[in-house]
């Protein structure tokens, strides 16, 4: 199965910013200032654990290998 060279499927970190975006919008949050954002930004990016991160990726290279009927290799080509 071809994907587009810009496919959210092989771009891993599309899954990170979208954690990131629920933890800074919880509960509808709107910021004041860019600041705040930027702070916000940071301080969700900082809580990050790396034990989700990695388990964020494994299931995006399972899912892409599932697709691919377990050939890695030419889904990322």
């Amino acid at each position: 199965m071809p994907w587009p060279a810009n496919s959210s499927d092989l771009n891993h970190i599309e899954n990170i910013w979208g954690i990131l975006v629920r933890r800074i919008y919880t509960d509808n949050k709107q910021y004041q200032s860019t600041e705040a954002l930027q702070e916000a930004i940071q301080q969700a990016w900082d809580d990050l654990d790396q034990e989700m991160i990695d388990n964020s990726l494994s299931h995006e290279i399972y899912k892409n290998e599932i697709y691919n009927n377990g050939q890695l290799k030419s889904t990322i080509e």
